[in-house]
This record gives structure tokens, sequence and C-alpha cells, in this order.
């Protein structure tokens, strides 16, 4: 197993293609180029850390630690994380997340885990500081609507 670790200034077409694959795989409809480039490329906060794990010349695994600042303080949020089916059970989430905690030791990191990836952070060490009550469901395409509504407030 071999893993890439790249900011998003880095990444090359390839890698975009490459991460693209295992989220539409693993989760089926994620998005596409535009909705990469509006989260990432587009981030007013800077770069954010992407992994890419490969089992030979395929693309398996990818988790993002997206730049996400919180009140002037450097903060990336873990998110889509995803190991394709076949690949799931290998310990790719516990390297790809350990290694990228070290390469952004000193910035502020957090997560909102769901029910699939909540036990593996815990296992790491992570820790649960508060339970937030709500839940989102975006149907396919929800992003690219969501981008044209003014902020909440």
């Amino acid at each position: 197993m071999r893993y890439n670790y790249k900011m998003t200034s880095e990444l090359t077409g390839q890698d975009v293609h490459d991460i693209l694959d295992v989220l539409n795989t693993t989760f089926g409809g994620w998005g596409d180029a535009a909705v990469f480039r509006w989260k990432y490329f587009d981030n007013p906060y800077g770069d954010s850390l992407h992994v890419i794990a490969y089992d030979g010349p395929q693309a398996v695994g990818s988790a993002g630690f997206w730049r996400n600042d919180l009140q002037g303080t450097l903060a990336y949020q873990c998110v889509d994380l995803a190991v394709i089916p076949s690949h799931q059970g290998r310990g790719i989430f516990r390297v790809a997340a350990s290694e990228s905690v070290t390469r952004l030791k000193g910035a502020y990191l957090y997560t909102f885990p769901n029910v699939n990836s909540r036990p593996g952070f815990l296992k790491m060490g992570w820790s649960l500081k508060r339970r937030m009550p709500i839940s989102i469901h975006l149907p396919g395409g929800g992003l690219r609507r969501y981008e044209k509504r003014d902020p909440l407030p």
C-alpha cells in the first residue's frame, strides 16, 4: 500500500481524478470536478491536506483535511474520508488519519464523524467533545444548489 500526501495546490489532474473515483465509488454520487474545485481549490482559508491510498496503480482510499480556520486559528476538518468497499477493514483509514495528524501538528483538528467513522477516530485517541443534535442530508447535486444561496445568518 502506498500513500500520497499533498496539499490542494500540489494536486495534479490525475490526483483529483483518483480522489473523485474513490469518493464516488464509495459514496455513489459524491460529485464531480466542479464540486471538488468549489470545496477545495476555491477555499478562502487556503490549502487543505489530501491523502490518496494506492494498492498498486489503483486508488483505493482518500481523506481530506479541509482547511477551515476557526476564529483566526489554523484548523482542519477531517472530511470526505473514503475507502472503496473491497479494501475496507485493512487499516487504510488509520494510517491516513494518523500520518495526517502528524503532518498537521500544531493546527486544531476536528471532525463530525458518522456512525461508520466514529469508532475509528475514538480508537486512534480522538475524543468526543459534544454531540450535535443535527443531521443534514443532501440529495445528489445538493452542494451545487447550495453554493447559489446566501450564507446562513
